[in-house]
């Protein structure tokens, strides 16, 4: 006699399945499929064209946010010290977040209407503008300010790292209205 088989049970800490997932997260998995589809559409014209592997300025471009949707969030955080945007200069380590459409993205386009944010996607673009790279998309990876240190290598006073470590969370990502918010 064949006993019918139980289906397992899924274990602790593997995906659920499609049909388990709410249809915000299959419409966001739907999106990335096609971006996905979108990418290998391009490697494969390169490389018919028999023009080696799509060049990182075509693959980055494809990664880039779309700058013409109002409402799109863009993140960016400083990874050299000394740009200066909206009367103020911004240093290594912190973040700006700008939403498409509003504002503050308005103050980063010039007459052409191109933001300079763009840029944090094209570091060659860095490169020709300002000589190096100033900036890039996302969070901040590197040391907080109580890990910081002075340019002789002394660590920077507790008390003063932690009062400029709650100015920028007070500030949350955002671009300052006047210097003196700083």
């Amino acid at each position: 006699m064949v006993e019918k088989a139980t289906p397992a049970k899924r274990p602790p800490g593997r995906p659920a399945k499609p049909k388990e997932l709410p249809p915000e997260a299959l419409s966001e998995i739907d999106a990335l499929k096609a971006q996905i589809e979108e990418m290998k559409a391009l490697l494969s014209v390169q490389a018919t064209l028999n023009q080696g592997p799509a060049p990182m300025d075509t693959v980055a471009a494809l990664m880039t946010p779309k700058f013409d949707q109002a409402g799109t969030k863009v993140l960016i955080h400083f990874v050299e010290d000394g740009y200066t945007y909206a009367g103020q200069t911004w240093y290594r380590g912190q973040e700006i977040e700008f939403v498409v459409g509003n504002a503050t993205w308005s103050s980063t386009l010039d007459r052409d209407g191109n933001s300079w944010v763009a840029l944090a996607f094209d570091e060659r673009g860095q490169h020709r503008r300002y000589g190096r790279v100033m900036f890039r998309p996302g969070p901040w990876q590197g040391l907080g300010y109580e890990d910081a240190e002075d340019q002789s290598g002394n660590r920077i006073d507790p008390k003063v790292a932690k009062a400029v470590a709650e100015k920028e969370a007070q500030r949350n990502r955002a671009v300052p209205t006047t210097v003196n918010d700083l």
